[in-house]
């Protein structure tokens, strides 16, 4: 009986704190909602109920038989209801990081004592596996239970709507709306909401401009005029709030309606929604994030030019049957910059297919210089290519020397020590400093004088705990801080940058500044696997020195319902990359995780 206490407590005791952990999402949405944070303060919630995870799990291990795994989760538990009721008091966004401070430590010993328990309740290795899977499988009950319960706490604006307004009556609209169905409003007509947002930790509707009168509604092209003239007013916010109620319409409705009545369902006017798009994006320069939330609507425009659905159109321009040179011009630097692999970089857009970029050419001069290599070394040097083309090492290397002058006499920047992209069409360097700037390194393109430079200007504006970033925080200074950030730029660093820049450092025989920046990368992955159960992700912050990444596209095997066994390739790659580099010393120095800013000063 006794053991069966003792299951059933473990059972129990994990979970609860799967719910308890689940509960984060939705504290942090409610967080933005009442105590005046944005998503990304809100978000550091996360890092409240991770770390304690960690440094507890750490620290306690060898000290809770001391205390009892009975104790230790008593303590536990008692922990957590004493942060819930000073929460429920409390009700402020410190007393939410003081909860999730809480349930993080309180689920370190629940964690440990439970870990333990399982193996002094259990005879034989077959029954310590089955219990602790049936443990996990408690544990996994309690996530998926929790994202049935949590969705009830969350707040519908338009049910709140109804409730505070007796005589308003809410009705959901069907997926598919027909003219039959738009008849069957005429003799019932209502409003139809429009875009909401988050303003003083409430949900609030987008502001709009009526055109006045009996005309008290959203109306279309007025809409467009209207916003033209808040312009030149400077009411910039006012006129991209109508935007997004514009999008909204197409997002939910299909189109740009006449009005937002509900006998308009059917109905638009003059498409003049992309001027609108164009006019503000030449008064404010908006980010491309918000530009690209549009792009259905570019479409539109197109589709209705060629009295076409937009689906069909969209078809049709993919497949070439229809080609507009407008059109084309808008994809081409977004087409560009995907292409380059940095998908997205502050660095590339927008202006992507006008540069001629250091990485590309680095890349191509290594190609040449390979090809040559293997012309001399494995063809006696003489490659018939066809039975009138002979290529030589010669004919290679003379490429190879012609774009390493033009890398030099375009892109390098002596002053400033940094490799730059350059504009053919403005005929100037594209002053963003990138990562890429090491590629010349790697592919042994740059002169003894260029390498030593690099080294010693460019290399440290780029060092953070971890690694490289791939840009220097100051290339992205006069970036909007509400911007979405951009995950090939600062602070964020990645596997390819880290060993194009080692292997670079090597063929210059900077072998302390190769050793030292392999020891910072492998630290960074180890130091998180350690702290998130082996977890591999495909990047990092390396301001957080964290997998936790709140950038475009979050971070690819991180998600809990996603973490692979098998890591993330050249992720993987990099680290078993480093282990061949790094010398035994360090090697033992990364065995104990020792800091990386304590061991190179």
């Amino acid at each position: 009986m006794k053991k069966i206490g003792i299951t059933t407590a473990l059972y129990l005791n994990y979970f609860v704190f799967a719910i308890l952990l689940n509960s984060v999402g939705i504290v942090i949405l409610k967080a933005q909602k009442n105590y005046g944070v944005n998503e990304l303060q809100a978000s550091i919630l996360e890092a409240f109920k991770d770390l304690p995870i960690a440094i507890v799990s750490f620290l306690i291990a060898s000290f809770l038989p001391r205390i009892g795994y009975k104790k230790a989760m008593l303590i536990g538990l008692g922990l957590v209801t004493f942060a819930c009721i000073a929460m429920f008091y409390g009700n402020s966004f410190n007393y939410a990081k003081l909860l999730f401070a809480t349930v993080g430590v309180s689920f370190a010993l629940i964690k440990v004592s439970v870990y333990s328990l399982i193996g002094t309740i259990t005879e034989n290795q077959r029954e310590h596996n089955a219990l602790m899977s049936s443990v996990e499988g408690v544990f996994m009950i309690g996530i998926a239970l929790a994202y049935f319960l949590f969705p009830a706490f969350n707040d519908d604006y338009f049910k709140n709507l109804e409730k505070s307004i007796p005589k308003l009556k809410v009705v959901q609209l069907p997926e598919d709306i027909s003219s039959e169905y738009e008849q069957t409003l005429n003799k019932k007509p209502g409003i139809l909401a429009l875009a909401l947002h988050q303003e003083d930790s409430q949900t609030k509707g987008v502001p709009f401009v009526v055109p006045g009168g009996r005309f008290n509604e959203m109306y279309g092209w007025d809409s467009y005029f209207i916003a033209m003239g808040l312009l030149l007013d400077d009411k910039l916010d006012l006129a991209i709030a109508i935007a997004e109620n514009f999008k909204y319409q197409i997002d939910h409705y299909g189109k740009i309606l006449n009005a937002n009545r509900s006998y308009y369902l059917t109905r638009t006017q003059p498409p003049l929604y992309t001027s609108l798009i164009v006019a503000i994006v030449k008064k404010s320069k908006p980010e491309v994030s918000w530009i690209v939330g549009h792009f259905d609507d570019v479409l539109e425009k197109y589709a209705l030019l060629y009295n076409l659905p937009l689906r069909d159109f969209e078809k049709k321009y993919l497949e070439r049957e229809i080609v507009d040179a407008n059109l084309d011009a808008y994809f081409v630097h977004d087409r560009s910059m995907r292409e380059s692999g940095h998908d997205t970089t502050n660095r590339l857009v927008n202006v992507c297919a006008d540069l001629n970029t250091i990485d590309l050419n680095s890349l191509l001069y290594k190609y040449e210089t390979d090809i040559a290599f293997l012309i001399e070394n494995e063809f006696d040097n003489y490659f018939q290519y066809d039975k009138n083309i002979v290529y030589s090492r010669e004919y290679w290397n003379k490429k190879a020397a012609f774009r390493k002058e033009k890398i030099n006499e375009l892109c390098w920047n002596k002053n400033k020590g940094i490799y730059f992209d350059y504009n053919f069409i403005t005929e100037e360097a594209h002053q963003f400093e990138a990562a890429t700037t090491f590629y010349p390194l790697w592919a042994k393109l740059c002169s003894t004088e260029q390498a030593e430079i690099l080294v010693k200007k460019a290399l440290p504006k780029f060092k953070l705990k971890g690694g490289i970033a791939g840009s220097t925080q100051d290339a992205i200074a006069d970036i909007d801080a509400n911007s979405p950030q951009r995950q090939w730029d600062y602070p964020f660093g990645w596997a390819p940058h880290q060993m194009f820049l080692w292997e670079g450092l090597l063929n210059y025989n900077y072998t302390e500044e190769a050793q030292e920046m392999v020891y910072r990368w492998l630290w960074l992955i180890t130091r998180n696997a350690v702290d998130y159960n082996g977890t591999i992700p495909e990047k990092f912050n390396l301001e957080t020195s964290s997998l936790k990444i709140f950038a475009e596209y979050g971070n690819v095997g991180t998600a809990f319902d996603y973490i692979t066994e098998e890591g993330f390739g050249w992720m993987n790659a990099s680290y078993q990359f480093g282990l061949s580099i790094l010398r035994t010393d360090l090697k033992q120095e990364l065995e104990k995780l020792t800091d990386p800013d304590k061991l190179f000063l």
